[in-house]
Parts: C-alpha cells; sequence; structure tokens
C-alpha cells in the first residue's frame, strides 16, 4: 500500500480515535520510509505508534514499537540509542511473559552489539571485545529462550536458531576462535539445510568461505563459496548475490596466485550485469593485465633475460 493510502488510513484512525488502527498505520508509514532510508521520517512515525499504543495500554505493541525504534536507530549507527530501546523491548515482553518476543529481542540485543563491534577502529581493543562479549551473551540467551517456544512452526523456531549460530560463528572469528566460529556455523548449515532456509544458508556458506580466507585456507573457501553459490540460486536477487560471490572467489584465486582462475571468475561476474557492473570491470581490467603479463613472461625464452 503506498503512502497516499496509509496517510489516509492514520487520518481516519485519529478522527475516529482508533488507538490501534493509528498504531498500525503509523508503523506501516515508518516501515515505508524506512524502505527508502528516510529515517528521521521513520522514526517520528515509530514514536507516534508508540504513543497510540501506550495510550491504548497495549504492552506488546508498545515493546513492539521500541524494537523498531531501534532498529531504525540501528541502521543509522545510532547503537546506543538502538540498544536502549531494544532493553525497553526486551523488559516489556518479559513483563508480559512473551517468549517469542523475548527471544526476538535479545537475538537484535546480540546483532546490534554485534554490528557496533565492526565500528572500533582498533579489533584488539578492551571495549570491541567487550561489546563482542555482550553479543555472544545475546545470542546464546536468545537461544535458550528457543527451546521453551512450543507455539512456533517448526520452520521459523529452526530459522531463528540457525541466524543466532550464524551470528555465534560470526562473533567467535572475531573473538579469535576459530575453530569455534567453524563449529557454530556448521550448526547454521545443518539446520538450514534440514528446512531448506536458502538465505541463512547462503550467508552461512559465504561466512565460512571468508573464515577460511581468513585463516589461508584457500581450498576450503573457494570450496565453500561454491557452496554459497548453489543456494544464492534460490534466491530473489541471486544474480547480485552470485556476483559477489564471485568477486570473493577472484580475491581468493588472484591471491592463490591464480591469475587466469580469477579472470574467469570476474567475466562470469560481469556478464552477470549486476548494480556493480562498474566495480567488476575495473577489478577484470587489472586481473586481465596481470593475467597478459603472466602469459608473456611464460612465453618468453629463457635466454632472453633483458625481458625476464
Amino acid at each position: 500500500m503506498s503512502f497516499q493510502k496509509w496517510r489516509k488510513k492514520k487520518e481516519k484512525a485519529i478522527n475516529e480515535g482508533n488507538l490501534d488502527e493509528l498504531f498500525l498505520a503509523c508503523s506501516e508509514l515508518a516501515e515505508l520510509y524506512t524502505s527508502k532510508e528516510e529515517f528521521e521520517n521513520a522514526l517520528e512515525e515509530y514514536k507516534e505508534a508508540k504513543r497510540a499504543a501506550e495510550a491504548a495500554n497495549n504492552t506488546i505493541n508498545v515493546a513492539v514499537a521500541h524494537r523498531m525504534i531501534g532498529e531504525v536507530y540501528s541502521s543509522m549507527q545510532k547503537y546506543d540509542l538502538a540498544v536502549k530501546h531494544e532493553l525497553k523491548y526486551l523488559e516489556l515482553a518479559r513483563s508480559k511473559n512473551d517468549s517469542v518476543e523475548e527471544q526476538r529481542a535479545l537475538a537484535n540485543l546480540g546483532h546490534m552489539y554485534l554490528i557496533k563491534a565492526d565500528t572500533f577502529a582498533n579489533p584488539d581493543s578492551a571495549e570491541r571485545q567487550d561489546t563482542l562479549g555482550k553479543a555472544k551473551k545475546y545470542c546464546l540467551q536468545s537461544l535458550q529462550v528457543c527451546e521453551k517456544l512450543s507455539n512456533v512452526n517448526k520452520k521459523e523456531l529452526v530459522e531463528m536458531q540457525a541466524r543466532l549460530y550464524l551470528n555465534l560463528g560470526l562473533i567467535a572469528e572475531q573473538q579469535g576462535d576459530a575453530d569455534a566460529g567453524v563449529s557454530y556455523l556448521n550448526r547454521a548449515i545443518n539446520l538450514c539445510k534440514s528446512m531448506d532456509i536458502w538465505e541463512i544458508l547462503y550467508r552461512s556458506y559465504n561466512s565460512l568461505a571468508c573464515l577460511f580466507q581468513h585463516q589461508s585456507n584457500h581450498a576450503r573457501a573457494l570450496e565453500n563459496f561454491d557452496k554459497a553459490m548453489n543456494a544464492a540460486q534460490r534466491l530473489q536477487d541471486k544474480n547480485q548475490h552470485i556476483c559477489d560471490l564471485l568477486l570473493l572467489k577472484a580475491d581468493v584465486l588472484f591471491n592463490l596466485p591464480d591469475f587466469r582462475g580469477a579472470k574467469q571468475c570476474l567475466l562470469k561476474a560481469y556478464k552477470l550485469n549486476t548494480a556493480n557492473r562498474r566495480e567488476v570491470e575495473k577489478k577484470l581490467r587489472t586481473v586481465a593485465a596481470v593475467n597478459r603479463f603472466e602469459e608473456q613472461l611464460l612465453n618468453t625464452p629463457d635466454f632472453d633475460l633483458a625481458t625476464k
């Protein structure tokens, strides 16, 4: 539904004093603003939705409004404000004994601390490690809540767990525990494969490949990039995802060095004609130049020392 229609619904809800409809209209408008990255406008709508929920004494809707406000602040990279609202969301969810919302609140907090950790300039700083520790704590707590969810369908529950194991894998690697990272990511992968959860499967294989790349285990990195590409075939925006993976795979091959292999990956990426085609073209020109130089050296006789 368009902005205009939701604005009309909002105006009608205000005129009729219908607080539930006002909450819905404000929330939908905020979501539309968020999709356009108009975050200040989104915040205003979510805050109005929160006021409507408070006036209606609807604790869960107040909690949900805090969650959405927190997510917008997170998108704005205002993580302290984001965490403040997510903690309020958690408090309200627990006050109503709503395990589903509690699980989501804990998962959101874990994810927010994880992305906040990426903002620190010094990867070894005590503050960054403390942030990663909080991310892990909330993800593990969220997993514990998953175990007592009885009113959630199996696939949805598995998706919750897989996403948490994926985040735990990323956290473990950043904490310097690669073995734990591999273990968590494999658990995410196995859960996704059991229920055909392709988006998280793609992300998990991609993360595992990057982990192996950081460990200079090129063979395992390439293997998992290929598996990520197979999963990406099932996604809606598959060409963009596959292009991104081909760029990462080309970097691994270039560093081996396997310039021909890197060139082949980049040619495939170029043919996908995605939004980042110029970036692909720039890398392709670089690799092609190196490849030509390598072939020139290979075809130069040993006695031609001036060329070599």
